[in-house]
């Protein structure tokens, strides 16, 4: 009985506590932690250059690209106020080392593993020290190269001079026939920010608010046309400009229109039409302006007035393309 219980303790205690002095990995061998040591230096070593080289060319890749496009929104950005997005290249991490068999020695089993995870750890250093080092200078010269590009497009003609107030409402025209509208835009804006002084202006500054109708920004066209209206009270195109306008503002919902102290975008509509309405100059334009009149007094529950403005066009314009749409107003409020 006493055999049997000492030979159990043996097998349970005394056998696997010599297994564990025997094993490498676990016994603090000396030939493992050297071969560790050794391996991880190794390792370190060649993952840190690898580490530099890829890290140097993602920094030249990401500063140029990121520089590039900076430069390019300085130029564009009080244009047309556009927001860049930049494409962050991810470089996938190097392969990792193949493990040694396990039947390795104690050293060569450390070896590897120290070559392993000083490989890792190498080339994160290495990785990040090389975009560090490469990033900036690669940014600067991006930036110089899109600014210098946003200048070519918008500003400069071929022989590198200033484009002319002229010269930039041609380019602009030649967009608006190729339907480029944003192009198009751009060289309206040129204008009216370059050259205040020019006779060119106030219709850039409306043809601008079109551009971004066709471009489906509303409030942006709408305030291009106050401002043209504004700043150019006695250009010949005001009645088509306040038409416009007042065809954007009745569909917008914001109040305060544009710092103008309006209480909503149709008493600014109204404000429109109305000079349109009471004027002998523009006539053609009258049915419209009587009828968009008469939706915003309809929409603001002025029924009296909506119906007082389609009856003046069902009276008074009886071939206007907006005789039957009054017509149809009146018998549907009635």
């Amino acid at each position: 009985m006493k055999k049997t219980i000492i030979f159990t303790l043996l097998i349970l205690f005394v056998i696997p506590l010599l297994a564990v002095g025997n094993d490498p990995l676990i016994s603090g061998n000396s030939d493992y932690e050297q071969g560790y040591k050794d391996g991880f230096k190794a390792g370190y070593d060649i993952g840190y250059e690898e580490g530099f080289s890829e890290g140097s060319i993602a920094g030249e890749e990401k500063g140029q690209k990121k520089g590039f496009a900076d430069g390019k929104y300085k130029i564009y950005k009080p244009i047309v106020r556009y927001d860049y997005e930049v494409n962050i290249i991810d470089y996938s991490d190097a392969d990792p080392i193949e493990r040694l068999n396990s039947e390795a020695s104690s050293y060569d089993k450390g070896f590897a593993d120290g070559k392993r995870e000083g490989y890792r750890e190498g080339n994160f250093k290495g990785y990040r020290t090389g975009l560090d080092e490469a990033y900036q200078p690669a940014y600067d010269m991006g930036m110089k190269d899109g600014v210098d590009y946003a200048r070519k497009q918008l500003l400069l003609n071929s022989e590198g001079e200033l484009l002319t107030d002229i010269e930039q409402f041609e380019k602009a025209i030649d967009f608006v026939a190729e339907k480029k509208y944003s192009d198009a835009r751009n060289h309206f804006n040129i204008i009216i920010m370059n050259f205040p002084e020019s006779l060119l202006r106030s219709r850039a500054i409306y043809r601008a608010g079109y551009m971004q109708m066709f471009l489906e920004e509303n409030k942006i066209a709408a305030q291009a046309f106050i401002k043209c209206i504004m700043d150019y009270p006695e250009a010949p195109e005001k009645f088509t400009v306040m038409i416009a306008a007042a065809r954007l503002l009745k569909t917008l919902k914001t109040t305060d229109y544009f710092g103008f102290g309006i209480k909503t975008y149709r008493y600014k509509t109204l404000e429109l039409v109305g000079i349109i309405i009471n004027n002998e100059l523009g006539l053609e334009l009258v049915p419209e302006a009587c009828f968009i009149c008469g939706e915003c007094h309809e929409a603001m529950g002025y029924m009296i007035n909506a119906i007082e403005m389609y009856r003046k066009i069902v009276d008074e314009f009886p071939s206007s393309i907006f005789y039957e749409p009054a017509l149809n107003k009146l018998n549907t409020i009635r």
